[in-house]
């Protein structure tokens, strides 16, 4: 059926659950009686009863997490799901943005727009076209950019986007000079500085096309911030802006100092996620908790709005894109030092750690997902030859029950505690850190150092400090809910329970 408006009439009439762009410009809603909705085709954002749908609208159902919007990928589910594109992110109906600063570890300043066409790999390198400025509003576009990345000599990707750079007036460089050879500038953030406000965006997405429409991502995003009043400064209950501060006071660098003085004037108290960040350094005192996995540990440990004891038994998961050299044992670190921060312990060897299942793809995930490169999965035969015991730990990837994504692989990275029936969760952390000493923390000396590689960035969700608008998401104030059948339940990527590696199972490695 066609309406004059040479759009066909949605054949799911007041059942409709699509919530993308390209299903508002192919089919009419006139017809339905519960939702008079269309859509401007170019944000994703909707406009219900004449009314435009904000980010800040959004917000206090999901509690700000998002998986990345993927085009032509039908979502039955999506009610338990948000997604979003970062076009929306940017979207001048979120508020007039004057100046941004990027943070990531790879960045592709042309871009592919997916809305244009569906993601093939022939459409892909055909139409590079699109500049990443174009995924700002037009009225955006010559506004202040800053990118910060990791400085590293000889490396193609930082050769070209210095290069790149040049046609742009308004997108300044800083560079992240990267002292250790395996070291690497990892944390994915966006600060949105509008003319009313401010907006801190932290995701597991690379700036560059493929990783925004071929792979899953996970994405937080803030509320927009006010400038703080003449009064005594609001308390931010998880210290974020004060954690924010000195994980920014660290890079020592002039462009970013100015956004560290930009930050001083908003009130940050809406915020109700810890930052977990990493510094490259050899951490000591009271700096030694401040960061990595010591960081984590600290706020399971000492919070008021961390877990409780009851938890004991409960296992935790880890789900990342790649793994880095982890020792010759499980407890050279995975299950030691590193269980212990995610059990809450302060002592390696006392105390009850939590079993780990580990959620990885394997070699048929990556074969048969829709970018079977596995070019976003760079764990090296030679690290993994070193560490067979992982297979004991390993879990494949599911993920059609909730998000659809079965065959979409996961570049996002979570951790998260889980009850052993799978419908409660403790907590949950989305962060740009994988499996590794670099990013997450090595302690050494005794522990009386703590040795951090990379530059990470992650959020902690604690369900003491999470209350939607219409909902709670949580069975009871110290848990959250993550059963299947509620759908109000916190939108785990991934499906339960997992499924181990079989026999004939192998992770995906690269040469």
């Amino acid at each position: 059926m066609v309406d004059n408006n040479n759009k066909r009439i949605c054949p799911y009439g007041d059942q409709c659950y699509r919530n993308n762009a390209l299903h508002f410009q192919e089919f009419d809603h006139q017809k339905s009686t519960k939702r008079q909705s269309v859509n401007n085709g170019d944000n994703g954002t909707i406009i219900k009863r004449n009314k435009r749908t904000t980010i800040d609208d959004v917000i206090g159902e999901c509690n700000g997490f998002f998986l990345n919007y993927l085009p032509n990928r039908l979502n039955r589910l999506s009610n338990r799901v948000k997604t979003i594109t970062l076009k929306a992110i940017l979207s001048k109906e979120n508020g007039k943005i004057v100046r941004t600063i990027h943070f990531s570890y790879l960045y592709n300043l042309e871009w592919y727009d997916s809305h244009l066409q569906p993601f093939t790999w022939t459409n892909f390198f055909n139409s590079l076209t699109n500049r990443l400025i174009d995924q700002y509003p037009a009225d955006c576009q010559n506004t202040p950019i800053d990118i910060v990345f990791g400085d590293r000599n000889n490396d193609g990707d930082v050769d070209q986007l210095k290069i790149d750079s040049l046609l742009y007036s308004n997108v300044s460089l800083c560079p992240i000079q990267m002292k250790g050879k395996f070291s690497c500038h990892h944390s994915k953030m966006m600060i949105l500085l509008y003319d009313d406000g401010i907006r801190i965006v932290i995701l597991s997405s690379n700036f560059i096309p493929m990783d925004f429409y071929a792979v899953t991502q996970g994405i937080w995003v803030s509320p927009k911030l006010k400038m703080k009043s003449d009064d005594e400064e609001k308390t931010c209950k998880t210290n974020f802006k004060k954690d924010l501060i000195e994980y920014l006071t660290h890079y020592r660098n002039k462009a970013i100092e100015k956004w560290i003085n930009i930050i001083k004037d908003y009130d940050f108290s809406p915020i109700n996620v810890f930052l977990i960040g990493s510094i490259p350094n050899s951490h000591a005192n009271t700096d030694r908790d401040s960061f990595g996995h010591m960081k984590l540990r600290k706020i399971l440990k000492t919070s008021e709005y961390g877990p409780t004891n009851e938890i004991n038994n409960w296992p935790i998961i880890c789900q990342f894109s790649s793994i880095g050299s982890l020792g010759p044992t499980p407890e050279s670190w995975l299950t030691g030092q590193f269980s212990a921060s995610l059990s809450a312990l302060y002592n390696d060897y006392n105390g009850c750690k939590a079993t780990m299942k580990c959620i990885y793809p394997t070699v048929a995930n990556i074969l048969n997902s829709i970018e079977p490169t596995g070019s976003s999965f760079p764990y090296s035969k030679i690290t993994a030859d070193k560490q067979p015991y992982l297979n004991e730990f390993f879990h494949q990837w599911k993920a059609s029950a909730v998000s659809n994504r079965n065959d979409v692989m996961p570049h996002i990275k979570t951790y998260a505690r889980l009850s052993p029936d799978n419908k409660e969760m403790a907590w949950f952390c989305l962060t740009s850190a994988n499996l590794s000493k670099a990013a997450w923390g090595q302690l050494v000396k005794s522990g009386s150092k703590f040795q951090i590689w990379n530059y990470e960035l992650g959020v902690l969700f604690l369900p003491k400090l999470m209350v939607c608008r219409n909902f709670l998401l949580m069975i009871n104030r110290n848990s959250f809910s993550i059963d299947s059948q509620n759908n109000h339940s916190f939108p785990l990527p991934y499906d339960l329970p997992l499924v181990k590696y079989d026999q004939s199972d192998k992770p995906w490695v690269n040469s």
